[in-house]
This record gives C-alpha cells, structure tokens and sequence, in this order.
C-alpha cells in the first residue's frame, strides 16, 4: 500500500484494480493510533503508562483487567483515532457498495477517511495517514 507500489501499480498495469486487504489496512489503522498514543504520552504519561497493547487489540480481545473505559472517557486524541479505527473497521462488514462507497467518499457525514483527515491536522494526530 505505499505510494511506489501504487503510482508502480498505475504507470504499468493502467487497468488493474487495486484492492487493501482488511489486514493491512488495519494494520496501518494500528500503527497510527499508536503513533497518537506515543506522542500524547508524553504530555499523558501517567494517564497512558502501560496502555499500548490496551489500544491495538479488539475491544472483544482485552481482559476484563484491560478494559479502556476509563481511558474512552478522557477528552484524548488517542481516543479520537482508537474510536476512528474501530469504526473503520466495521466498513468491511458493509454490503451495500453505496454505503461502502460514502463511507470512502471524503466530505461525506459518514466519511471515517474524511476524520482521520480531520485527526491528522491536529498536531497530536500528525502522522495518521490514510490511503483510501
């Protein structure tokens, strides 16, 4: 999914179609809510000591010891991209292309990609990328 692949992808097979695969770009979802995390712990570190694998599981995944209810209530940007990600992550359970495709579309009301955009100018979100 990075931009050499895809510009590679355009420029020598203009008529393929390019697909992002749940695991990758849940992996990517991942990789930004913790990068949020690292960079608000710096000014949070009591708050989000300890939390790191807390965020980069399932919420049906963590123990009970693991819950992040506490957490989910602090006006945080690692709350912000954690929820992002686990509503993204629903989008692979869509079955109307119509909804799939507003959920894509950046300006749409629905649109997880068009706040993650919006998170990303906040300078505690400033590494989320996103590749729609």
């Amino acid at each position: 999914m990075n931009e050499a692949f895809l510009k590679g992808t355009r420029k020598h097979l203009p008529k393929a179609e390019i697909t992002f695969d749940r695991y990758h770009v849940k992996s990517h979802l991942s990789k930004a809510v913790d990068e949020v995390r690292r960079e608000e712990a710096k000014h949070h570190h009591q708050l989000l000591a300890n939390t790191r694998y807390m965020w980069l599981k399932r919420p049906a995944n963590l123990t009970e010891k693991q819950r992040l209810v506490e957490l989910l209530a602090q006006p945080l940007q690692t709350v912000r991209a954690y929820t992002l990600a686990q509503q993204f992550d629903s989008f692979y359970e869509l079955s109307d292309p119509d909804t799939a495709e507003e959920y894509l579309r950046p300006g749409s009301p629905r649109s997880t990609v068009a706040a993650l955009s919006r998170c990303r100018s906040s300078p505690a979100c400033s590494r989320i990328t996103c590749q729609a």
